[in-house]
């Protein structure tokens, strides 16, 4: 006769699901600080709630674990429950019968009928009793209970399990490569979306997730041929779901690269393992070599499909080097005329702190200091020195609120920043504020202890600080901006803002070396005017409002010639949407999915289309309008696009800008070195960008 035998729950099981809801818990929290704080109480309660159902889970998993129990006996069956324990005698069963089910290589249920007996006892003794297959070794179990029980009927599923236990039968078969099919359609129309966008949407990730729970649920009879086979279709579903819970904490701090790779590889896997399911693979394979081979399958898909998308989807085409990460104080690079460094302002982990940071550009070498006051903006004017302004609040006689600007010197050499001597009151310029050798700077300043308190001309030699007036018999009040021209002499900007009753007017005045008083040399008069300068200082675009929403016309200005010339832009740009070179031999601007170019030198206007998919926003020339830095923005993120002005190429910059940055793109004065910033940690409070400096001397 038989022996008695005992089976248990599978202890590795319980230990595994225990270990997956004591990660789940601290995993749930960590999302939830991953949210802005408006949302953190609600979804921390939520957190907390499913944390105590995960636990309270796990603690009747192990319960049952400790308890439950099957014990076959000569005469009868006996199922020790949590709650309760049932009996059934050998001699009362006449069926046994195993259910339709997929997710197992054996027999999901082992189904025994029994005798039926008088009818008020079928509620205590039910006529069937279901044998689930949660327990250790449960195909032996199955066989113990069917040697046990020879009169019974047995279905013809069991029937044929118990004939051939390796065979796969084709519906099942033919279910689950049908699954797997489509898991692996859904994951290429999601990797290529995101090769195409440069980023993942939630109804494409939803879609690859969907479709791998199913592989997981009928992959289980792929193990009658090779135990290995059936793990390889569940851990497709694995990798798939491991995909989906990196994507949330990925796209809110922007590592848009990590789910593209995770996708990358649920294709690869996926791929290989479609292939281990076909037919015509070796049955029984169950040795080191077949083991092996398959293994190395698998590395060389993984590696193959992550290695591709890494170089079609993450790698740049042009040397990219990032800088440290840091909380912006402001919205504007500084670039040295060498190109050699680079310059912004800081701000430390509680936002109250600003700091001034020079970056070296070869070795991304970090120069930083502090100065009081509040930081408005940082020139370089050569590759030694920088000029920091500075403002402070205060209340003016007239209990109006007024500020005074400080302007520090800092030299590279010369080790801590030093204000120069110059009055509290200053009228500075972004463009010509140095001379063309980055050796001057041009200021208005106003003295408030002097007697008739006008404006003044100032000009401050950089090499030791010295400021100086310049003398002359001109009143200078008139005039809001003091700029150096690309010729050596001094522009003046006279500005007369619209009122009720008289228009805006803007004159232009120049005054050469040696002379006293400047000249006019031209004159605009509108209802509202905006006037752009080059940043050498050559040139100056005036915009004409007549009133109304758009512009007018559009006056370009020889500002070291004298002359003018009115020009004609398509679309009639805004102020704010013109951006010139830095060398100041293009004015560039998007308009209807492309960029227009204007050169100022010939009056030349063209227009080069921009092959992205979305709208252009902007567009920032490079140095002779070799490219165009454009921000095209699409329907889930927003891209850089570099478009090469003379053929029209366009390059796509691979990371997308998840939450665009503050700071727009910057190309460099000198070679062609593009300035884009990216963020590191969007969410507030601890904002953080980087900057990535992308090289197109080469082009790509």
């Amino acid at each position: 006769m038989p022996e008695r035998v005992v089976f248990r729950r599978p202890y590795g099981r319980v230990a595994l699901g225990v270990g997956c809801a004591g990660a789940l818990c601290p995993a749930l929290f960590w999302y939830a600080e991953l949210l802005p704080e408006g949302q953190r109480p609600e979804v921390s309660r939520a957190a907390t709630l499913l944390a105590v159902g995960l636990l309270a889970f796990a603690a009747i998993g192990v319960v049952r674990a400790l308890r439950e129990r099957i014990v076959l006996t000569d005469d009868a069956l006996a199922i020790q429950g949590l709650l309760r324990r049932r009996v059934v005698r050998w001699e009362s069963v006449v069926g046994a019968e195993a259910p339709w089910g997929l997710y197992t290589d054996v027999p999901l249920v082992l189904r025994l009928r029994r005798r039926p007996g008088p009818r008020w006892l079928r509620v205590l003794l039910p006529a069937q009793v279901s044998l689930p297959g949660h327990w250790a070794e449960h195909g032996r179990l199955v066989r113990e209970v069917v040697a046990r029980v020879p009169q019974a009927a047995l279905n013809r599923r069991l029937r044929a399990w118990l004939a051939e236990p390796g065979r796969v039968p084709w519906a099942d078969r033919l279910l689950v490569l049908a699954c797997l099919g489509i898991a692996i359609a859904a994951a290429c129309s999601a990797l290529g979306q995101a090769l195409a966008d440069g980023v993942l949407g939630v109804v494409s990730v939803g879609w690859v997730v969907l479709t791998a729970l199913p592989c997981a649920l009928v992959g289980g009879p792929m193990g009658r041929e090779w135990r290995p086979k059936a793990a390889c279709v569940v851990a497709y579903a694995i990798l798939a779901f491991a995909f989906f819970a990196a994507y949330v904490p990925s796209m809110l701090y922007g590592r848009t690269e990590w789910p593209l790779l995770l996708l990358a590889a649920c294709l690869g896997w996926g791929a290989v393992t479609l292939a281990v399911c076909l037919p015509w693979r070796v049955r029984g394979g169950t040795g080191l070599a077949a083991g092996g081979a398959t293994a190395c399958a698998y590395a060389a898909a993984l590696a193959v499909a992550v290695g591709l998308a890494w170089w079609r989807g993450v790698r740049e085409p042009v040397p990219v080097r990032a800088t440290f990460a840091f909380r912006p104080a402001d919205t504007a690079l500084a670039w040295s005329p060498d190109g050699r460094r680079l310059g912004l302002q800081v701000a430390d982990e509680t936002g109250k702190q600003r700091d001034w940071v020079v970056l070296e550009g070869a070795s991304l070498a970090a120069h930083r200091f502090t100065l009081p006051d509040i930081g408005e903006r940082l020139h370089l004017p050569n590759g030694r020195q920088a000029l920091c302004v500075t403002s402070a609040f205060r209340a003016n006689p007239d209990q109006s609120l007024g500020a005074l600007r400080k302007l520090w010197l800092w030299d590279a050499e010369g080790g801590e920043p030093r204000p120069l001597e110059l009055p509290a009151r200053l009228r500075l310029a972004r463009e010509g504020l140095t001379s063309p050798d980055g050796q001057r700077a041009v200021l208005l300043a106003q003295d408030e202890a002097a007697e008739d308190e006008g404006w003044e001309l100032y000009t401050v030699a950089l090499a030791d600080g010295a400021a100086r007036r310049v003398e002359s018999p001109f009143d200078f009040s008139r005039f809001v901006k003091a700029r150096w021209a690309a010729d050596g002499r001094l522009l003046l900007t006279e500005r007369l803002d619209a009122s009720e009753k008289n228009p805006a007017r803007v004159a232009l005045w120049a005054l050469a070396p040696g002379d006293e008083r400047p000249e006019r040399f031209y004159e605009a008069v509108s209802r509202d005017i905006w006037d752009r300068y080059s940043p050498d200082v050559r040139w100056a675009l005036m915009v004409l409002f007549p009133g109304g929403r758009l512009p007018e016309s559009y006056e370009l200005v020889d500002l070291v010639g004298g002359g003018r010339r009115a020009v004609a832009l398509p679309g009639r740009p805004q102020p704010h949407q013109l951006a010139w070179s830095p060398d100041g031999k293009v004015l560039a601007y998007a308009s209807r999915g492309a960029v227009v170019v204007l050169e100022p030198a010939t009056g030349r206007v063209r227009r080069v289309p921009v092959a992205a998919e979305g709208e252009v926003v902007s567009a920032a020339p490079s140095c002779g309008g070799r490219f165009a830095a454009c921000i095209v923005r699409g329907v889930l993120a927003s891209r850089v696009v570099v478009v090469e002005l003379g053929t029209g190429r366009a390059l796509v910059l691979r990371r997308p800008m998840l939450f665009p940055a503050p700071i727009e793109p910057v190309w460099s004065p000198a070679g062609h070195t593009l300035a884009v910033a990216y963020y590191d940690a969007p969410l507030p409070p601890a904002s953080t960008l980087r900057i990535h400096l992308l090289d197109f001397s080469e082009a790509w």
